[in-house]
This record gives C-alpha cells, sequence and structure tokens, in this order.
C-alpha cells in the first residue's frame, strides 16, 4: 500500500467510525503520513504533536530534523470543511509564520507551505490539491485518489520538509531539480498539445524524429522539461563560475550565462513568461531557483572538481525524474575504471597495431562516441591526448593543441537535452583546468542529434527553421561529420536502443544488421547491450553509409565491451 493510500484508507476509517468530532481526530492519519515521508530524507524529519509554546502558541505540529532538532516548519491544521485560502490568512498562521518563518497549513485535502513574503503578506510558495471541496474529497475512493496524487503529493511534502535545507551533495541536488521537473512535466502534459506544435516541429527535423503516439509524445515533453531544468541547472553553474553579483542568481536572466547557442535558444524559447504562465510551469521553475539559491556552491563543487560530479549528477537525475524513459534508453553510468580502460586499449592499439605513434593524440584521429551521455568517454580521451602532448615536450603550444582537439575531431552525438549540457560543462571544466580553456565563441564538438539518422546525403532535406537558426547550425555542424568527416575510432556506448514512440525509417535499416548473430556468435542480447559488454562491428560515415562486418574491413580491432576501433 503507497504512503497516500495508507493515508486516505485511515482517514476514511476514522470518519466512517462515526466518532470523530473535528479535526484532531484525524492527527494519527497526518501522523503517519508526515513521519512515513520524513523517514525518507537524510536527515529524517519527525512530525512532533502538540508541541510546547515557543512564543506564538501551540501549532498543531512541528516538523523537526532528529539529528539537529533544527525546526523545519510548524503546522496547522483544519477539518475537511475549511477554507484553505481562508485558514492561511488567519491571525494564527499569521504568528506562527512571523515566529517559524515556514508553516504548512492543511484541511486533509489540501496542502501549503507558506511564508511572509518581502512585501510582508502571507503567501503559499507550494500547494498541492487532492480535491476541491469536501463533498468530492470523501466522495472520492481512496484508490483512485492515490493513483493520480501519490507520485505528486510525496514531491509537495519532501519539498515542503526540505524546503530551506541547505545542500552541499549533487545527488541531493539532482533529486530536489528532478522533484520540479516531474511537477513542471505532469503540468505540461495537461495542456492541449498544439501549443508546442513549433517546437516539436524543429525537434522532429533536426533529430530526424517523428513523435507518432502517446509515448511519442512522452518523449518529446520530457525533453522540453529536461532543456528546461538542466539549462536552468548549467546557467547557474557558469554564473557560479564567474564574477557573480550581489543580486542572486534568477531564472529570468539564465540565458545570459549560455554560451551554447543551441541551448540559449531552446531555454530562452521555453522560459518565455507569458508562455511559462501559458503552460503552467513558471512556479516549478521558480522553485528549482530557489533550490539553486540555497545550494552550498562551495560544497557542491568540491565534488564537482573531482571530475565524477556532473556525470555522477544526470543519472540520479534522470532516475528520479523519468525512471521509464531512463530505462528505455539505456541511460547508465560507466564506471571511469572501465572507460579509462577502453580508452587506453584503444590508444595502445592505434599506437602498436596501427602504426600511429602519437595514437590518440594525432591531429589526424577522428573520435567520434555516438551516444555520448554526459562525456565520460570523451573526457577520457582528452585526458589521454592531453598526457601524450605533455610527453612529447609540447610546451605552450599544449594548451591549444588540445582545445583543438576537443572542438574539432574528438567528437560526441546526444539524442537528450541533458546530458548533452552536462557533456558541455564537463569538457568546458576539463579543458580550463589544462589551461586549453574555450573562448567565447568556441564550442566543444558535442552535437544535439540523432546518430542513427543523416548519414546519407539523398536522404537529407534541406531545413527550413527560420524560427530556430541555432538548432539548424546545430543539425547543420552534425550532418558534416556524419557526411564529411574520416572517422578512425568509435568508442563508447552504442545507441541500440530507439525511444518508444518514435519512428524513422532510415533508424531500424541502420540497425538491422547489428542484430544478426548477437545471440549466437557473440552471446548478446540487443535489449541488454547498453548495459553489458557488445562490440560494435562498424559505424557509418561518408564512405561506409550502412554497417558492415568488421571482416570487410583492412584493419579492423573489435573492443571488449561498447566499442570498436577501425581504420578505413
Amino acid at each position: 500500500m503507497t504512503t497516500l493510500l495508507t493515508y486516505l484508507k485511515h482517514l476514511r476509517v476514522i470518519r466512517e467510525s462515526g466518532l470523530a468530532s473535528h479535526e484532531r481526530s484525524y492527527y494519527p492519519a497526518l501522523d503517519g503520513l508526515f513521519n512515513a515521508v520524513g523517514a525518507t530524507l537524510a536527515p529524517k524529519v519527525a512530525a512532533i504533536h502538540d508541541i510546547a509554546d515557543q512564543g506564538a502558541g501551540h501549532p498543531d505540529y512541528a516538523l523537526q530534523v532528529e539529528q539537529t532538532r533544527d525546526l523545519r516548519a510548524a503546522v496547522e491544521v483544519k477539518g475537511a470543511a475549511a477554507d484553505l485560502d481562508a485558514l492561511m490568512q488567519s491571525d494564527q498562521v499569521r504568528r506562527y509564520v512571523r515566529f517559524y518563518n515556514l508553516t504548512l497549513v492543511t484541511n486533509l485535502r489540501e496542502f501549503a507551505l507558506v511564508h511572509q513574503s518581502k512585501a510582508g503578506q502571507i503567501e503559499a510558495i507550494l500547494r498541492y490539491t487532492l480535491a476541491a471541496d469536501e463533498p468530492s474529497f470523501w466522495a472520492a475512493s481512496p484508490e483512485a485518489l492515490a493513483r493520480q496524487h501519490q507520485e505528486g503529493l510525496l514531491d509537495f511534502l519532501i519539498g515542503a520538509l526540505t524546503w530551506d535545507a541547505i545542500i552541499t551533495r549533487p545527488k541531493d541536488l539532482a533529486d530536489a531539480l528532478a522533484r520540479y521537473a516531474r511537477e513542471a512535466l505532469r503540468r505540461l502534459a495537461r495542456q492541449p498539445a498544439g501549443q508546442l506544435d513549433h517546437l516539436r516541429a524543429a525537434l522532429s527535423q533536426t533529430l530526424g524524429l517523428h513523435f507518432t503516439d502517446e509515448q511519442g509524445e512522452h518523449f518529446f515533453r520530457s525533453g522540453l522539461v529536461q532543456t528546461l531544468f538542466y539549462g536552468l541547472f548549467s546557467a547557474w553553474v557558469v554564473w557560479n563560475r564567474g564574477q557573480r553579483d550581489a543580486e542572486p542568481f534568477r531564472w529570468r536572466e539564465a540565458g545570459d550565462y549560455l554560451h551554447l547557442p543551441v541551448l540559449r535558444e531552446l531555454f530562452e524559447r521555453l522560459a518565455i513568461p507569458s508562455q511559462l504562465e501559458m503552460l503552467d510551469m513558471r512556479k516549478p521553475l521558480e522553485w528549482a531557483e530557489a533550490t539553486l539559491r540555497r545550494t552550498n556552491w562551495g560544497g557542491f563543487s568540491a565534488n564537482f572538481d573531482q571530475g565524477d560530479a556532473v556525470n555522477y549528477f544526470y543519472e540520479p537525475f534522470l532516475e528520479a525524474y523519468d525512471p521509464a524513459l531512463r530505462e528505455q534508453l539505456g541511460v547508465w553510468y560507466t564506471p571511469r575504471e572501465i572507460i579509462r580502460y577502453q580508452v587506453a586499449r584503444v590508444h595502445r592499439l592505434l599506437c602498436e597495431e596501427l602504426g600511429i605513434a602519437a595514437g590518440l593524440a594525432d591531429e589526424r584521429v577522428l573520435i567520434l562516441d555516438p551516444a555520448t551521455g554526459t562525456g565520460g568517454y570523451l573526457l577520457e580521451a582528452l585526458r589521454v591526448i592531453d598526457a601524450t602532448l605533455a610527453e612529447q615536450g609540447m610546451g605552450a603550444m599544449r594548451g591549444l593543441a588540445l582545445q583543438q582537439a576537443a572542438t574539432r575531431r574528438v567528437v560526441g552525438f546526444e539524442i537528450l537535452p541533458a546530458p548533452f549540457i552536462v557533456a558541455h560543462l564537463q569538457l568546458a571544466t576539463l579543458l580550463a583546468e589544462r589551461g586549453a580553456a574555450l573562448g567565447p565563441k568556441d564550442r566543444a564538438g558535442v552535437y544535439l542529434t540523432n546518430a542513427l539518422t543523416g548519414w546519407k546525403k539523398e536522404e537529407i532535406t534541406p531545413m527550413a527553421l527560420p524560427e530556430f537558426p541555432a538548432l539548424k547550425r546545430e543539425a547543420e555542424a552534425a550532418a558534416s561529420v556524419k557526411q564529411g568527416a574520416r572517422i578512425l575510432v568509435v568508442l563508447g556506448n552504442p545507441p541500440y536502443c530507439a525511444p518508444a514512440g518514435v519512428a524513422e525509417d532510415e533508424e531500424r535499416d541502420l540497425l538491422a544488421p547489428y542484430y544478426v548473430g548477437l545471440g549466437q556468435r557473440f552471446g548478446l542480447q540487443a535489449r541488454a547491450s547498453t548495459t553489458s559488454m557488445c562490440a560494435s562491428f562498424g559505424w557509418p560515415s561518408a564512405r561506409s553509409p550502412k554497417p558492415a562486418d568488421a571482416a570487410s574491413f583492412p584493419i579492423s580491432a573489435i573492443i571488449p565491451g561498447w566499442m570498436a576501433c577501425r581504420i578505413r
């Protein structure tokens, strides 16, 4: 039984007993709800009933952190017939807000976390409604309400119980942003599909995908929300690394810190205040902004600079935000140890078997990660290139050579906006640390594109995207790699799993040869190939638009685990 269903059934038992008098009769159900949610937090938060007078009267509950005994909020409870708006403005709640700052107000069917605004008004920060009035609340079945509201109410309560908690760990920030992104996605799902036609058409053209059914529409909307929230996260990171003003970080100004044109264009097209209001997504974005403001940059960046924090950041975000999409696309973190081994082996094969003395550092070697995710393989390739350049005694030219490698011949393709953003963040961080910082007009060679389409010139139709010039340039830059580059090394996790609900004939044709003999010859399952060991038998390029067996190439080295290296 879910937490919400337990709460609703408990309320119903109390009411149907015929012995309930007023709201105090329903406290045991609220005890169970608050404490069940509080027990999932770290540190835990407990609901303490009927607390002693601290100077503002006797709130019905105090929400207290078990370890530190800090009070997160006071709680005021009334019966289901009470009007929540009137209750929020009552003298009693005003006293609690002045003394405790945060107060959670509920009439059993509605919940609001309130505070005092700068103008001195009592206002709701967060609000959630199970039923609009008392009759409909008691008439609805607990099972139906729980199915509809389990995730939403729990997200609200976790947000309320942690609203002013300082964040230092990347995972905690990922969970918080995912919580508000989920609410934004729920709100977006309630909007008519036609309101997003211009963005849908632009992404469909750019990625070579058709969003064909309910699952395809979910993939599209989920991608938009990821773009919005990861764009906000990316801007916050850049803002913190730069010369921060005395003013706090604001979501309205996030576009100013997004130097990647395609990301800035998508973010600003989504984050138009009037459009956010129309789509009912402004509040979740404001909650995310408040979450970023209470994140301790010093503590967060201490993990960030260790190299893996951002890489770890995306997987827990997607797991919390959209676990079905994560499973469908095979988004799993590849351990650094495995990445190091694989990249080192490719480097050695280039040096020892292909006669390329500088290996990955040779400026003739073009590297492609076709499903780059957060950029783990590209980062390791650049580390190897940097170490090789140092061994060669490049001196002052080493930074320039590394920067040229990152912008011209270490290439990644990614179809999801959020990991695409993180990959750029990680690559920019690495280059800055190695004295090869990107200039305002420079960018790493990671492109927002579908790795399984666009390899045949004859199948490409000119893009008419007058409203999205940066998106058009992104697609054209990715196409130039697919159709004109001489790719020598392919490494990373191959994009075997297409998103459900998106259709593209070219993808099916492209993938078909990979499946032949996977089980019989290599003991592999195609569905599991993105999360377990697999081998890639060739990759399309200008010379080889369709996959082929490795034996057809003059020299081929099949590397255990996610990659292939070959010479054409």
